[in-house]
């Protein structure tokens, strides 16, 4: 399991809603795979660590508090480095080959 922090960024890796609580209880909206939320608000719940995110205000559930979504169907983001594809973009190119020198290789 991942170590989860307010503020955090994760992406939704799993968003089948419909196979557990909230198929007889609607919560409004729910998390969509592939999109990315920050975690506002971590709690246990039955089955795991229950999620809040500031992208997301959820109806109340049975016991007149916010419903929290299961931490499994989580992922931490990954932040970027892009040092290396700026030194890539930034090195030498090499001489281009001229038509004659190409010429030359193709005959050989």
């Amino acid at each position: 399991m991942w170590d989860m922090k307010l503020g955090m960024q994760v992406i939704c890796i799993d968003d089948d809603w419909n196979n557990n609580f909230q198929l007889t209880h609607p919560v409004g909206a729910c998390p969509i795979e592939g999109l990315i939320y920050t975690i506002r608000e971590i709690e246990p719940m039955l089955g795991g660590i229950g999620l809040r995110f500031e992208e997301i205000q959820s109806n109340l559930s049975i016991n007149g508090k916010e419903y929290a979504f299961i931490s499994s169907s989580f992922r931490p983001v990954k932040p970027t480095n892009i040092s290396m594809l700026k030194v890539f973009l930034n090195a030498p190119q090499p001489p281009a080959v001229s038509q004659k020198v190409l010429e030359i290789l193709h005959r050989g």
